[in-house]
């Protein structure tokens, strides 16, 4: 059966950092008196990453059950779980970090919303013209949290997306079948098997939408470029 609508992740597959996330912690974080070297941080990030259910996930407990500072309940949830990671990420590359934190924090936290921090994959236009082109449907599926709306439209690709499916609005992150569920509905595909979706995680992009019944393509960073797609498609 042909294809009729397209998905596709957001961070490491449309976007990617600009800078490394040592990096960008460790120089945000001198302005608040918090000194660490920048490999010490990227390897603790790598670490506390991998431990670290995402927010959502069926091993994720302890949500807060209260907003703060205006915040809907699910962005606070997001923000509580990014301040965690960052905090075990602090301490496990022994930086004391203090009184000083939650300001380092807000200000870090602030920082990656902004669209310059990040850059489009540079193949991310033409895929997607390629997909509307074709007239076929275009999805956003993303762990990300509610910043990504920014992001994308700051670098002037969020209009190419018919439904959006972010992790915080449905309470639930990739592989989490309601993600694939959410967005087949969104689209209006009635055969799951009709939509292929497009990322960079073996397990929450490819594992995750295969198991539900999409079709996948795996992009990876320096092996498999994300103009690949325009060739599979054909």
């Amino acid at each position: 059966m042909s294809l009729q609508a397209i998905t596709l992740d957001a961070a490491g597959t449309l976007i990617h950092l600009r800078k490394p996330v040592g990096e960008t912690y460790s120089e945000i974080a001198a302005k608040f008196e918090i000194h660490t070297s920048p490999a010490a941080i990227e390897s603790a990030f790598r670490n506390v990453w991998e431990r670290t259910p995402a927010p959502f996930s069926a091993e994720f407990s302890n949500h807060p059950k209260t907003n703060q500072q205006g915040l809907k309940r699910e962005n606070h949830l997001e923000r509580e779980w990014w301040k965690a990671l960052v905090h075990k990420v602090f301490a496990e590359a022994g930086a004391s970090h203090g009184a000083q934190f939650d300001a380092f924090f807000t200000k870090l936290y602030d920082y990656f919303e902004n669209p310059d921090c990040w850059q489009l994959d540079p193949d991310a236009a033409a895929v997607l013209q390629h997909i509307a082109v074709r007239g076929l449907k275009i999805g956003l599926l993303s762990n990300f949290d509610y910043r990504l709306r920014k992001i994308l439209t700051g670098h002037d690709i969020f209009h190419h997306f018919q439904a959006v499916v972010l992790s915080g609005e449905i309470q639930a992150s990739k592989p989490d079948p309601r993600m694939f569920a959410t967005i087949q509905q969104a689209l209006e595909v009635e055969d799951p098997s009709t939509i292929l979706h497009i990322g960079d995680d073996p397990e929450c992009d490819i594992a995750g939408a295969e198991q539900f019944g999409f079709q996948t393509f795996r992009v990876k960073l320096g092996k498999i470029p994300l103009k690949a797609v325009i060739k599979h498609l054909g």
